[in-house]
């Protein structure tokens, strides 16, 4: 009798050992609240409650267990490195060097500069402004776009509410600004005034970021479920619940 209970003890052991290796960990990813890496201006809080419906949509379509943390933006990719969160969303640029470091997703909400001329204007393209007055913000990555126009008057600004307000006021011709941002400012300050005319002009934008090699399963679900949910509509009805460029 005791044989065959010992027999038991062992075979229910196995089998709480082996429906507990079937539960899943959390994937835990970590943003930047203030979205320090790409051009936003007043729209993070817009950015944050996308996300979060994105990630629960990417678990539900991957069957993996998620969850957003906030974290500072000077210690995200220290974190990662450090194993504090599988993965980060963040625009950091997909450079070679970078390439070494972390994996990178797809981009799934572009930040990239768009041209932004008063309505009616018939300069709706770079090419048609030699010679013409275009402002961007000071040190916007968008002065490396305009140097290849060598002919366009480039206007520095240190506001982005200012630089619009000139548009108006045709002390520009047009302005070259992030999308997010841009798109937010033509559809509610400067409505029926002033329109975004181009698609971004990089491939800047939210991404999923991992350490080089250290969460593939991770990644390669989100990839899969991104692009399901690309394809099914999900993705383009979410940026316009939070009012975010599709």
């Amino acid at each position: 009798m005791q044989k065959i209970l010992s027999y038991v003890c062992y075979f229910v052991m196995i089998l709480f050992a082996s429906c507990s290796g079937k539960s899943q960990s959390t994937y835990i990813i970590a943003i930047d609240p203030s979205f320090y890496s790409i051009e936003v201006v007043g729209r993070e809080k817009n950015i944050e409650a996308f996300l979060t419906d994105l990630i629960a949509e990417v678990a539900k379509k991957s069957k993996l267990s998620m969850r957003l943390q906030n974290v500072n933006w000077d210690t995200l990719y220290s974190g990662l490195q450090k194993n504090q969160y599988q993965g980060v969303i963040s625009g950091l640029p997909r450079y070679n060097f970078h390439e070494d470091t972390f994996d990178f997703s797809e981009v799934f909400l572009q930040s990239g500069p768009v041209l932004v001329i008063p309505i009616g204007s018939q300069y709706d393209t770079l090419q048609k402004l030699a010679n013409k007055e275009v402002g961007i913000l000071s040190d916007s990555p968008a002065v490396f776009i305009l140097e290849k126009y060598p002919n366009i008057i480039i206007r520095n600004y240190d506001l982005m509410a200012k630089m619009f307000n000139d548009l108006t006021l045709s002390v520009l011709d047009a302005a070259l600004a992030g999308v997010l941002p841009a798109t937010a400012f033509c559809n509610d300050l400067y409505y029926g005034k002033l329109s975004v005319v181009s698609d971004p002009m990089t491939d800047e934008g939210l991404r999923l970021i991992t350490s080089k090699g250290q969460s593939v399963p991770l990644m390669k679900a989100f990839g899969k479920a991104l692009h399901e949910l690309e394809r099914d509509g999900t993705i383009e009805k979410l940026k316009k619940k939070w009012g975010l460029p599709t």
